[in-house]
């Protein structure tokens, strides 16, 4: 925070010394003078909202929303509620949350939704997304779910998804799905209808609908009492 304000006053202070230098080099005219007052400020503003925007990771934050969004339009679909799957969004744990968490008579799903506005950079084994790694977070999030199931009785393996949003991201031009080696599936967003289909194949545990009730209350347990989370061990 003190870094985006210390930021924030010196662009202001340049621009004012910018209004200053200008007003002199075209005289006394009053018109010109005014407009280039007016034009420095607006700029100013302008590049001040621009600084303290990103530095405070508003712009990264309100993209994640879009990502975050999408996800559950997919996933409240009347066509997945048919084919018998359930979501519960925003699953909190110490430090970070589950985005979303999808079940069904296959399995479970642990996911995260990602909006990718510049290219992902892929190394052996995993995936740098602006200095994040969604494949280890995707990891976690499956991990605090499994135990939040197992203490609720349920045993059944997780999933850990990372459903990429936006116009960029992997580089791969054509690919719906990957499944990496860690086993995290990263799913391309723009492509559900067609890993939507295959969503059944991706899961390998059966649940009945009485462990697919306990997995609802569970997780909803979970978000109702998100002011005293604490991660599992």
């Amino acid at each position: 925070m003190r870094t985006t304000r210390a930021v924030s006053i010196m662009v202001l202070l340049g621009g004012l010394v910018a209004v200053v230098l200008m007003s002199g080099a075209f005289g006394s005219s009053s018109f010109v003078t005014g407009w280039l007052i007016g034009s420095a400020f607006v700029l100013v503003a302008a590049v001040a909202f621009f600084v303290v925007d990103h530095a405070a990771h508003a712009h990264r934050d309100k993209f994640g929303t879009y990502g975050e969004v999408a996800t559950a339009n997919v996933f409240e679909s009347r066509r997945m509620r048919r084919a018998g799957w359930g979501v519960v969004h925003i699953v909190p744990f110490r430090g970070e949350d589950v985005d979303h968490v999808v079940f069904g008579p296959a399995g479970v799903l642990a996911i995260e939704s990602k909006w990718a506005n510049t290219p992902w950079k892929e190394f052996e084994g995993g995936i740098d997304a602006y200095g994040k790694k969604p494949l280890s977070q995707a990891w976690r999030g499956a991990r605090h779910i499994r135990y939040l199931l197992r203490n609720a009785g349920v045993e059944t393996d997780v999933v850990p998804v990372v459903i990429q949003w936006g116009p960029s991201g992997l580089a791969q031009v054509e690919w719906s799905h990957r499944r990496f080696d860690d086993g995290v599936l990263v799913l391309r967003g723009r492509c559900a209808d067609e890993w939507i289909g295959e969503l059944q194949s991706f899961v390998h545990s059966r649940l009945t609908q009485q462990q697919l009730a306990t997995v609802r209350v569970a997780l909803e347990t979970r978000v109702n009492e998100r002011d005293g989370a604490s991660t599992v061990a």
